[in-house]
């Protein structure tokens, strides 16, 4: 009776973490679209954001980026996520936070199209490939972790339950996960400090 009980409660997280999943793809395309149509869609012309000064001096100085600032880029989210995820906050800001992350950086992308006629495409990807391939996905499974963590402290405060249902297994769990996520986040930083200045090199002499 008890391994059937178990494999129950097991089945329910597996479809909890599911739904949660595709929860969160929900929200960063809804980003990724509003951010997109809010930078075309406006008179704002955004030729004085940061990359797009960098990328029209790159033939005179080069283009100057540090592992700091990708290790910033990369870590702001993930940490956000994992802080507002030990509060009941979390299971509201989280996906707001997906969202925003889809937001700016498909009203980056746009920018670029929207700014530089040559090759825009191609600088795009050589900016934000990094992002798009590794630190996406990692986000949004991070992000879906977080969710249903917070949903416990929910639970806490509109059924009553006791809070010994957050056990500590369940809190090992979010902050192991953290972890190795903060381990990944490192990785894409030097990634994308190591392959990104030299995609957009190639992209704008083409």
């Amino acid at each position: 009776m008890k391994i059937k009980k178990n494999n129950k409660n097991s089945h329910m997280q597996s479809r909890d973490f599911s739904v949660s999943i595709a929860l969160m793809i929900v929200f960063i395309l809804s980003g990724i679209v509003v951010g997109t149509v809010c930078c075309f869609a406006t008179d704002f012309f955004p030729s004085n954001l940061g990359f797009i000064t960098q990328i029209d001096k790159l033939g005179q100085n080069g283009f100057d980026y540090s592992f700091f600032q990708s290790l910033f880029n990369f870590s702001k989210y993930p940490l956000l996520i994992f802080i507002f995820g030990l509060t009941a906050l979390g299971f509201f800001v989280t996906p707001v936070l997906v969202f925003l992350k889809g937001f700016f950086l498909s009203f980056s992308v746009s920018a670029i199209f929207k700014c530089i006629e040559k090759n825009a495409l191609l600088l795009a990807f050589s900016i934000f490939g990094v992002q798009v391939v590794f630190s996406i996905p990692c986000i949004i499974f991070f992000a879906s972790v977080s969710f249903e963590f917070s949903k416990n402290f929910v639970n806490f405060f509109k059924k009553k339950t006791q809070i010994k249902k957050i056990n500590k297994v369940k809190s090992q769990e979010y902050f192991f996960i953290f972890l190795i996520v903060t381990i990944f986040v490192f990785l894409f930083a030097f990634l994308d400090t190591l392959i990104t200045p030299k995609l957009i090199e190639i992209a704008t002499k083409i």
